[in-house]
């Protein structure tokens, strides 16, 4: 169970990594996000990439954590690349910038 917590954290984090880059953010969210938002993505991803290695590393220990890790990294990312190649209105981006763009008052949702 801890596995698939570990890799829904890995999906999301490397989810918000691309709506930090410029291409990417285009392709799933039909526009680039602001500067101070497209900095939160990749720190929110970041975080979710580490939250997700620290959950694997209590649950079975150092070195057999980081092995596992990795292995749902790969996973996590194999699985981003073919669902970005195929069917990017998957990912629900827009719902993910939305959120962003509620939380720190920019972007499509914020009140003018």
């Amino acid at each position: 169970m801890m596995a698939l917590a570990s890799f829904v954290l890995l999906f999301i984090g490397l989810e918000a990594l691309c709506l930090g880059m410029d291409r990417h953010a285009r392709q799933l969210a039909g526009s680039t996000l602001p500067g101070p938002l497209a900095r939160c993505a990749r720190v929110l991803g970041c975080m979710a990439l580490l939250g997700s290695a620290m959950l694997e590393i209590a649950q079975r220990g150092l070195s057999i954590g980081l092995t596992a890790w990795f292995g749902l990294l790969t996973l996590a990312a194999m699985t981003l690349v073919l669902a970005l190649s195929y069917r990017p209105a998957w990912l629900g981006a827009r719902l993910i910038r939305a959120l962003l763009g509620r939380a720190f008052g920019s972007g499509p949702s914020a009140r003018p």
